[in-house]
């Protein structure tokens, strides 16, 4: 991916942008993307562009991840293992005797309204990567920054959407049992197969993404289209959707 520094910022932040920018794999985490948006991203990456402008979001996820997972012992723990034949990989930011924490930086919204299924499937793909590696599998922790949040209930004398009670959220766990990663196994191998299938489509023919891959809005805005895909400027299914105003 090209990282472009078109507001003329600083050569040393230009510079760091791009070491945050990393070519996409059959990781635990990508392989659960949308068909279109994991090939789209594979296929194109050499030529996407970003600018080191819109990385703020990525830069404060990246320093909260070094803020507080420092244990060299513990944390940036990697495991892989083949699965569905491909080599499925993973980095846990945290593993302790079987329990594993991930860090992340989110949005009142996503807690508010407990959208948490990409969460689950990151940490259970965790545990199974430890069991195949003969690992222990205890448990799944998210400790979450919450980079919109709010303390006051009321603005200019208006709930406020992005209230919370906390700027950090340490209540989604998985205590993991042996059926529940087995299960999640062949959740892996069946999106792998899926991802298989599709590869052999050419990008016009890539089965598109679905309200809810998108994360549709209640206001019809795809939140993810628009802050999440590194592939929507060779997405015609978005730039179609710019077209017509329905993104």
């Amino acid at each position: 991916m090209i990282v472009t520094n078109k507001h003329n910022h600083p050569a040393w932040f230009h510079e760091k942008c791009k070491k945050l920018v990393f070519k996409p794999s059959w990781s635990a985490t990508k392989i659960f993307n949308p068909a279109k948006m994991f090939w789209l991203e594979m296929r194109h990456w050499d030529t996407l562009e970003t600018d080191c402008d819109d990385m703020l979001e990525r830069l404060i996820g990246t320093g909260f991840d070094q803020l507080i997972l420092d244990d060299p012992a513990k944390c940036q723990k990697y495991v892989s293992a083949i699965i569905g034949g491909h080599k499925v990989s993973g980095m846990m930011d945290m593993y302790d005797n079987g329990e594993i924490t991930d860090a992340k930086t989110c949005k009142a919204w996503k807690i508010k309204n407990k959208m948490f299924d990409d969460w689950r499937d990151q940490l259970l793909s965790y545990a199974v990567l430890c069991v195949e590696n003969n690992m222990p599998a205890v448990k799944g922790k998210i400790f979450a920054g919450i980079k919109d949040g709010t303390k006051e209930k009321k603005s200019f004398g208006k709930v406020n959407t992005k209230y919370f009670p906390t700027k950090f959220y340490n209540g989604f766990s998985i205590d993991f049992t042996p059926e529940m990663i087995a299960e999640h196994k062949v959740k892996i191998e069946k999106q792998v197969s899926l991802l298989e299938s599709t590869g052999l489509l050419p990008d016009d023919l890539l089965p598109a993404c679905t309200d809810d891959e998108r994360w549709a809005r209640s206001n019809d805005a795809f939140f993810r289209c628009h802050e999440w895909c590194n592939a929507k400027a060779v997405c015609k299914q978005y730039q179609e959707g710019v077209k017509d105003g329905n993104v």
